[in-house]
């Protein structure tokens, strides 16, 4: 029989594998080949400039300088097309590999030759809560590999920094430290934070001339080169100007970014952002105790360990203030936005370490009720978030398909291209040109070549009559006057399937339009077949065709419809 201890561990085992699943079945489900926001600038315009010769890799993206990232989507478009998964599974190996940093933080801390109990519980807790789903629009963006690389980069310079004191491989880990800090202006702005922090590290560690000075140089030399040319972002704030005109706003926000987890967790309301706000108070509190006690020790294995944590935890609270600084303008409730989980849930992790030896200490004598039942609350905030991701089917991975799909064919159709991208005008300016060129989405079925079939005659194939469908609406463009919105459903009832491409036909047999399927229709799945709920369709038709009888017919699938186009919208 299992002994106790055994069972609590495969108790834990069993909630961060489900933790860590979820997180991976949330990015197969919300995947979508279609860039969205800084995806459109920041990679396929950069790239598409780079290749004409009048972009460069150190050029700023905001007030970034992401250089990192702009060699992984130099890998993703030219080995993958462009398709985003690779940089997505990349997000997850980043996260991966923080845990795995934050783990050999945690066994070091323990000081044990093997991990006992304790150290496991702590550490699957750790995995579970590095994976939690609320950092869900870092994970599921390729774009967003810059926002972990900000914060793993400079974690493994603080590792390296901390080796360097205590491991007889000392140079070898002093130079990766450095690689990693100077690495780090290459990620996000806050990322220049780095070398300045290892240079406070080394003489905190009191550790040779040399190696202070040599961190000074490279702390001097990255910034030369980052503000070199720099140019603040016209819509951003000002730092300065917040703390002068804003400090209250500027010090909520601070504390809300802090505690951004623990909002999310118990659920968004007044309440949460008020326990958020004390979360944040709270870790400050406690980072600042632990300064003071690892300033009275005299253990260097001791201190250069709690030192690179809690420069890691500083790292992160200077992001929280910079943040805060540029963007508390906007309001102090965006610092709870979901995109800025992930540097808090690191920062969380680093404390959690800090305060492992006393929890680990009274875990060696027993595994207490009360450490099991802390556990099980925060473990069912934590199963009640993940399991999010199994929420019903929404329309976004359609409605992403339908802005591609207008500006491939060139419809200036706002209302759904904001979907994708704040600014319709620019970003048909730069699919233009990347659909002349096959790049990314528009290099892939369905939408490869649409808009040259138009005013085309399609050869008809020869098709049975398998297929139920309904052209239910058609709607005007504000301010678009060649395409009209249509929307409807198709089904093929007797293979039981939908095609993913339908072609919009006029009378004479010419392409006068595309819709692409995929939209829920619980309504068309109780009449006809459940395996009909995204039979659902929209897409784009020439105005003209107004009053006109069309023809709806399948791509790929056996499946074509008649009808008339209504006269009026």
């Amino acid at each position: 029989m299992m002994t106790k201890d055994k069972k609590i561990l495969w108790a834990f085992m069993i909630f961060a594998g489900l933790i860590v699943g979820l997180a991976i079945v949330g990015g197969i489900r919300t995947y979508s080949p279609v860039p969205v926001v800084d995806m459109w600038d920041g990679a396929i315009d950069f790239l598409l400039r780079y290749d004409e010769g009048s972009a460069s890799l150190w050029e700023q993206h905001n007030e970034h300088r992401i250089l990192l990232s702009r060699l992984l989507f130099f890998l993703d478009f030219k080995l993958f097309g462009g398709m985003s998964w690779f940089l997505i599974i990349l997000n997850y190996i980043f996260v991966f590999i923080a845990f795995l940093v934050f783990r050999q933080f945690l066994h070091d801390m323990s000081a044990t030759d093997k991990p006992e109990t304790g150290e496991w519980l702590l550490t699957l807790m750790l995995l579970a809560w590095l994976f939690l789903w609320m950092q869900q629009v870092n994970l599921v963006r390729g774009f967003q590999s810059q926002f972990f690389l900000a914060h793993l980069v400079p974690l493994g310079a603080f590792y390296g920094l901390y080796k360097s004191v205590t491991s007889r491989f000392s140079t070898a880990s002093f130079g990766v430290a450095c690689i990693l800090g100077v690495a780090s202006a290459g990620t996000m702005a806050n990322g220049i934070m780095t070398l300045p922090i290892m240079v406070v590290y080394t003489m905190l560690t009191q550790q040779r001339v040399r190696r202070v000075f040599t961190l000074i140089v490279l702390s001097i030399v990255m910034l030369t080169l980052y503000f070199y040319d720099y140019v603040s972002p016209p819509h951003h704030g000002s730092f300065i100007q917040a703390l002068m005109e804003q400090p209250i706003d500027l010090l909520l926000y601070t504390m809300l970014y802090i505690g951004n987890p623990i909002f999310h967790l118990l659920g968004k309301s007044i309440f949460s952002a008020l326990v958020a706000g004390i979360a944040g108070i709270f870790l400050v509190i406690s980072s600042t105790f632990f300064l003071i006690r690892t300033w009275r020790l005299l253990s260097p294995q001791e201190t250069s360990l709690m030192y690179a944590l809690l420069c890691f935890i500083f790292y992160i609270g200077g992001t929280a203030l910079g943040t805060g600084g540029s963007r508390v303008m906007f309001g102090i409730q965006q610092s709870l936005s979901h995109r800025y989980s992930t540097p808090p849930l690191m920062a969380w992790s680093a404390l959690l370490i800090l305060y492992s030896p006393y929890i680990l200490t009274k875990l060696k004598m027993k595994i207490t009720a009360e450490f099991l039942a802390c556990c099980a609350v925060l473990g069912i905030l934590m199963l009640s978030h993940q399991i999010k991701v199994l929420n019903s089917y929404d329309d976004s991975i359609a409605d992403k398909a339908l802005a591609a799909l207008a500006l491939e064919l060139g419809v200036k159709d706002e209302e759904q291209i904001k979907k994708i991208y704040p600014n319709a005008e620019r970003v048909l300016n730069i699919a233009e040109k990347a659909s002349a060129k096959d790049i990314s989405i528009f290099g892939i079925y369905p939408f490869q070549g649409a808009k040259e079939q138009l005013g085309v005659i399609h050869q008809q194939q020869s098709m049975q009559a398998n297929c139920r469908g309904h052209l239910d609406d058609i709607k005007a463009i504000s301010g678009e006057t060649k395409f009209v919105h249509v929307r409807g459903w198709i089904f093929n009832h007797v293979d039981k399937t939908y095609p993913q491409l339908i072609r919009l036909l006029a009378n004479n047999g010419e392409v006068a339009g595309y819709a692409i399927t995929g939209i829920l229709r619980p309504d068309v799945a109780a009449a006809v077949d459940k395996k009909a709920i995204l039979s659902g369709y929209q897409g784009y038709l020439f105005a003209n065709q107004m009053g006109r009888p069309i023809q709806l017919m399948g791509d790929k699938v056996d499946c074509k419809i008649d009808t008339v186009v209504p006269s009026r919208h």
